[in-house]
């Protein structure tokens, strides 16, 4: 018996890709989406050129990353890897300009802007060479939110921001989050990192009375040493060991099992003292420190145990007493 089926129009392989509202099959007015529950919509042709994130991926790509995602952890790195110099390098800051409490509310409520530039071959850089500090500045969070970018990347912070606060407050000495905002504009990146800021009950330096009057100086000492460290591949830390001294070290990152580990240029303070050894970050230092206000200069000989380079790196420590756990909140802006 012959079929009594009608012969199709159309193969059914396109018969079958139809929209089930108009039932018209896909074509150059019509593009279907995958949901069936969706209806057809007319394709619109994108006359507006790239998009931003495809252009940032054109950027990134010439310092060397392949994409945006790995530009992004280098700066994270970079920020890790100078962690304890912009904690410092704020709180400085803040003295210097003439706050003379820079953990008051009105120091905290403002937020610190660093610009910051792309290395040449950055990415095969360590951590501490990949991007330069260029400029600073203080923006108040109304200027800052004053972008509706920036005032939904913040909207966005806020449940972090109370958590961060809830956690910190169980500690008394906690005083409030103190925020730095790292933009690279070649990029369009930027990235905002909360500090958490504790009032200072326990001093860790005790100057003596003759030495009081020389604290101002002493503070723009510090400054000067944080921000010349963060764009000198110097990366202080505190190694905390029974043969430290608590004092911060200079150090570089190495290459060791595919990952970068920092490493202390020596021991300690007394022991390089002691031993009279010279090495780079030494010389370094004490180019910088030479051109100190306080007086706390280190002389060309060595043999000055606990004074000098004591004083002015004690205070190093003591503008980063509050060095405890930060949390950086990584928000990508393309």
């Amino acid at each position: 018996m012959p079929s009594r089926r009608k012969p199709l129009d159309t193969p059914p392989s396109l018969k079958l890709r139809t929209c089930f509202q108009c039932r018209q099959p896909p074509g150059t007015d019509v593009q279907l989406k995958r949901c069936a529950g969706e209806i057809c919509r007319p394709i619109v042709k994108d006359t507006k050129g790239p998009t931003s994130l495809e252009r940032t991926e054109l950027v990134v790509r010439r310092y060397g990353y392949g994409n945006a995602i790995e530009f992004h952890q280098a700066l994270k790195d970079f920020i890790e890897a100078n962690h304890r110099a912009f904690q410092t390098f704020a709180k400085a800051l803040a003295l210097v300009q003439g706050d003379s409490a820079s953990d008051s509310d009105e120091a905290l409520s403002r937020m610190l802007e660093v610009d910051l530039l792309c290395s040449k071959n950055s990415r095969q850089l360590n951590p501490t060479c990949s991007f330069v500090m260029s400029s600073y500045r203080w923006v108040t969070l109304d200027d800052f939110r004053s972008e509706a970018n920036n005032a939904e990347e913040w909207a966005r912070a806020g449940s972090l921001r109370e958590l961060a606060t809830e956690r910190y407050k169980k500690n008394p000495e906690f005083k409030a989050l103190r925020t730095i905002v790292f933009r690279v504009a070649a990029v369009g990146m930027y990235d905002l990192y909360f500090y958490a800021q504790y009032r200072r009950t326990l001093p860790i330096l005790d100057p003596a009375p003759q030495d009081i009057a020389s604290l101002p100086a002493m503070v723009e000492d510090v400054f000067a040493i944080t921000k010349a460290s963060i764009n000198a591949d110097m990366a202080f830390k505190r190694v905390d060991d029974d043969t430290s001294d608590y004092l911060p070290l200079p150090g570089r990152f190495v290459r060791k099992h595919k990952s970068w580990v920092w490493e202390a240029s020596f021991s300690s303070w007394d022991t390089l003292m002691a031993n009279g050894r010279r090495c780079w970050e030494l010389d370094l230092v004490i180019d910088v420190l030479s051109r100190l206000k306080s007086g706390y200069a280190i002389p060309d000989n060595l043999d000055f145990g606990q004074s000098n380079m004591h004083l002015a790196l004690s205070h190093h420590r003591y503008m980063a007493v509050d060095e405890r756990e930060n949390i950086d909140l990584d928000y990508f802006k393309p």
